[in-house]
């Protein structure tokens, strides 16, 4: 009897002891086996673009890297020119020349998105760069249009050649009659592509032009050119009432001697 209670508590502890060797399953982890391949439909990340057409201010680095002139620059020094991407992710600045002066920090993906897919990886730009001597460094920054057609982008390059233009002829101080106007004319041009391009630029014209203009004129005895400066009441009604009131007292003059 003894031996018959000793051989079932052995089958008992064998049973128990086969039970606890077999496979167990490791809790808290699955197979996670083969990724699966994207499906071929599978919509891709959209790219990061500038849709808004307008004008874009960047701040620019490198400038220390292309030997330019510290003496030269240590005044904001205004450029025009180009960006272009040059590697990936990486848009250079240009002046017209062609020179590189700098670059576009390589963080502005959403801008180098757009110069490379919407202007052909180069597009026309402006900006102003100043080396500051007191802590070595250089400092700047540069526009550009985005979304522009290439005729929007002649005539916003036509703005800035004839800004520089008048910007030379009123610096002279010996003026005909004729370059006179030819600078009114260019300002009118300048105003009317700007309001019709809807470009964000801060344009000024010497306010003290047209009273020269009106008392250079009537000290010639040129009425014509005087009734011409009617063209331009934008300039004189900018102006203070006494340089208002002589203009158009001028004016008046010249018609009555017509």
């Amino acid at each position: 009897m003894t031996f018959l209670f000793l051989v079932i508590i052995g089958g008992i502890l064998i049973y128990f002891y086969s039970k606890n060797k077999g496979p167990k399953k490791q809790l808290g982890s699955k197979s996670m086996g083969k990724p699966k391949p994207a499906p071929a439909n599978a919509p891709q990340k959209k790219m990061s673009v500038y849709t808004k057409k307008g004008l874009r201010d960047f701040s620019i680095v490198g400038a220390n890297h292309f030997g330019l002139d510290r003496i030269e620059n240590q005044y904001p020094t205004p450029f025009m020119g180009y960006i272009k991407c040059i590697a990936e992710q990486r848009l250079g600045v240009f002046r017209d020349d062609n020179r590189q002066i700098a670059h576009v920090p390589k963080s502005n993906t959403k801008l180098y998105n757009s110069i490379l897919t919407c202007h052909n990886g180069n597009n026309m730009a402006w900006g102003n760069l100043c080396y500051d001597g007191h802590d070595k460094k250089w400092t700047g920054s540069v526009t550009t249009p985005l979304g522009y057609t290439t005729e929007e982008g002649e005539r916003i390059k036509n703005i800035f050649h004839l800004m520089g233009l008048n910007n030379k002829d009123i610096a002279r101080k010996d003026k005909s009659s004729e370059e006179y106007l030819n600078i009114l004319e260019r300002h009118k041009r300048v105003v009317v592509d700007i309001e019709e391009l809807k470009l964000d630029l801060h344009y000024q014209f010497p306010r003290t032009f047209i009273p020269s203009v009106s008392k250079y004129f009537e000290k010639e005895k040129n009425w014509k050119g005087l009734i011409e400066l009617e063209n331009y009441m934008d300039l004189i009604e900018n102006l203070s009432d006494l340089y208002k009131n002589a203009t158009l007292k001028r004016i008046d003059i010249a018609k009555s001697n017509l």
